[in-house]
C-alpha cells in the first residue's frame, strides 16, 4: 500500500480523546458486530444489502463535506470525487483502465487521446492489481504493526481474525502463508493504516476465495471514505454501494453510468 503524509481530514466524533486511527478501528468494529446480530437473525431476511448502505450512510456523517479528493481526467471531460464518494471504474480489456490508476496514484501525466488523473489529497490508499503489498519477510502481525503502530498487537490480532486468518498464522512470515490468507493480511495493512487515508483506490481487489471476497465487501462497506475500485466483475460493483459507474473506452472517453444497487430488504 501506499500512504501518503498525515491524515489532514477526520471524522466528528462526540469521544474527542480518541484518535483517528482508533475511531476507524471502531467504526470496524462496529460494522462486524452489526454483521454478527444479523447473521443470527439471517432466516428474516438472506438480504443484508440494505443494512449495509444504512451504516455508510452513518459513518457518511462523520465526514467533512464536499472536500475533492481527485479527479479523473477523460478525453470527454473530467470528473471531480468528493469525500464519501464511492466510483466504480470499468471497461474493455486493455483500454488503460490500470495506466487512469498509475497516472493518478504516482502523478503521472497521460498520453494524448488516453484518460489519466490526479489527486487531490495526499492522504491515499492504493491497493495495485496483483495486490502486493506486503514485506514477504515480515510476519503478518509485523506487516499491520508497521502502518498500525499506535494499534496494541492484541487488537490487530483480534482485526486479523475478523478476515480470517488463522490465530497460528500472525506470527509467520508472510511468504509462508496461503495465498488467500496473504490477500486477508493485506486487505487489514490496507484498511487499519493509521491514521486512515481519505481515499482508497483498488485496482481489480477481487482475486481471492469466496469468503475472502465477503470480507472484502463488508471491510469496504465500513470503509467511510471517498472510493475508486477498477473491476469488471458487474456482481461485485453492484454490492459496493456505489455512487457512479465510469465507463473507459478505447479513445480516453470517460461515460457515466448509473450503478445497479441490490435491494434492501423485505420486511
Amino acid at each position: 500500500m501506499q500512504h501518503f503524509g498525515p491524515f489532514s481530514g477526520g471524522y466528528s466524533s462526540p469521544d474527542s480523546s480518541l484518535s483517528l486511527q482508533q475511531r476507524h478501528l471502531r467504526n470496524f468494529e462496529d460494522h462486524h458486530n452489526y454483521r454478527d446480530k444479523v447473521d443470527m437473525n439471517r432466516s428474516e431476511s438472506s438480504d443484508i444489502c440494505g443494512e449495509k448502505r444504512i451504516h455508510r450512510q452513518t459513518l457518511k456523517s462523520r465526514l467533512r463535506n464536499g472536500a475533492a479528493v481527485a479527479e479523473l481526467q477523460g478525453t470527454s471531460g473530467s470528473h471531480i470525487i468528493r469525500a464519501t464518494e464511492r466510483i466504480g471504474l470499468t471497461g474493455a480489456q486493455g483500454v488503460g483502465k490500470t495506466a487512469v490508476l498509475e497516472s493518478l496514484i504516482h502523478g503521472r501525466p497521460h498520453a494524448p487521446g488516453r484518460a489519466g488523473g490526479r489527486l487531490l489529497t495526499d492522504h491515499v490508499g492504493y491497493w495495485p492489481q496483483h495486490g502486493d503489498i506486503l514485506d514477504r519477510h515480515s510476519t503478518a502481525l509485523e506487516n499491520i504493526q508497521a502502518v498500525a503502530r499506535d494499534v496494541p498487537p492484541d487488537v490487530i490480532r483480534t482485526q486479523l481474525a475478523r478476515f480470517l486468518l488463522r490465530a497460528n498464522n500472525a506470527n509467520r512470515r508472510v511468504s509462508n502463508i496461503p495465498p488467500d490468507e496473504r490477500f486477508r493480511v493485506a486487505l487489514a495493512r490496507l484498511l487499519l493504516t493509521g491514521p486512515p487515508p481519505e481515499l482508497l483506490v483498488l485496482d481489480e481487489p477481487a482475486r481471492c476465495d469466496k469468503r475472502a471476497t465477503s470480507r472484502l465487501l463488508a471491510a469496504l462497506l465500513s470503509y467511510p471514505g471517498a472510493l475508486i475500485v477498477v473491476s469488471n466483475r458487474e456482481a461485485l460493483l453492484n454490492r459496493l454501494d456505489l455512487d457512479l459507474i465510469l465507463v473507459l473506452n478505447d479513445s480516453g472517453a470517460l461515460t457515466e453510468s448509473t450503478p445497479k444497487r441490490c435491494s434492501a430488504p423485505n420486511k
